[in-house]
């Protein structure tokens, strides 16, 4: 994400500022993204000496949790957009910039959270369906914590330095 912003402002700035250059330096920003993921998930996995293949038994046994996760992705996705779909139709152009910009912003404490959610839920699932429910208890607790210690001081300047860091950006 930061190399895609960086990449994004450095093309607006030597480039030109405008939307056209701003989407474009987005676009090859994330597919960048995209190849780095493929790499790096190809070196974990490692080379077997076989063609990498799919195996239709692993796709019906996974289709009820694909089907269910699909639903989710695409309902979080029209919630989280909704209300600009909504706003850009209702407000004046400078006011629905500064309501994207308070938005990007805010969701820019996803950056703190999305590590821990990818490193906690499946160790919480784990323990569920191990019936572990004590342990389950514990690292939920733990992990509330923990994301409370990240976020309530970047929440705190946030909310009180909201205009200078506005005015920054």
């Amino acid at each position: 994400v930061t190399g895609r912003v960086l990449l994004t402002l450095s093309a607006i700035g030597l480039i030109s500022p405008t939307l056209e250059i701003f989407f474009a330096a987005n676009a090859i920003g994330a597919l960048g993204h995209t190849i780095a993921g493929r790499a790096v998930l190809w070196r974990t996995l490692g080379p077997s000496g076989r063609p990498a293949r799919l195996l239709p038994k692993f796709l019906s046994r996974s289709r009820g949790f694909a089907g269910a996760m699909t639903a989710i992705s695409l309902t979080s996705i029209i919630l989280t957009q909704l209300d600009k779909v909504i706003l850009s139709t209702v407000l004046a152009l400078p006011d629905f910039g500064v309501y994207a910009l308070t938005s990007a912003l805010a969701g820019g404490l996803y950056v703190l959270i999305g590590p821990v959610f990818g490193i906690l839920y499946p160790h919480l699932c784990s323990l569920l369906a191990k019936g572990n429910t004590a342990e389950t208890t514990n690292s939920y607790h733990l992990a509330t914590l923990f994301l409370a210690f990240l976020l309530i001081p970047a929440v705190a300047v946030v909310a009180f330095f909201s205009r200078d860091i506005l005015f920054v950006w």
